[in-house]
């Protein structure tokens, strides 16, 4: 199972305070994983701080809350990391020019 956590990458020139309202305020809520397994859908936004040679890079985990296994557990079902293909193209569309986004895949042991 892919982990699915997005790496995002300032490019040049970005200003980062307003990149950041953006992504907290606009698209990270847009991000909703739409599948009947799913009640609802949350992120976490990590900031890798620039030392001056790399670009300031964000890791966001996505999580789905989903459904319980019967109608009377229906709203308690476990929350776990997205298990799902995320919107990788809807995002890079929309953070065109600002950075760029790319998957990160959890590494299996042999």
């Amino acid at each position: 199972m892919p982990a699915n956590i997005l790496q995002i990458t300032l490019l040049p020139d970005t200003d980062p305070g307003a990149f950041e309202n953006n992504l907290l305020g606009t698209i990270i809520p847009g991000i909703q994983i739409l599948r009947r397994t799913v009640q609802s859908t949350s992120c976490r936004v990590f900031r890798a701080e620039a030392d001056g040679t790399q670009p300031i890079s964000y890791i966001v985990l996505v999580f789905t809350q989903m459904v319980g296994e019967t109608p009377e557990t229906a709203g308690e079902g476990p929350t776990t990391l997205c298990p799902f293909d995320l919107p990788v193209e809807k995002l890079s569309k929309e953070l065109a020019g600002q950075a760029t986004v790319r998957t990160l895949g959890e590494v299996s042991p042999p």
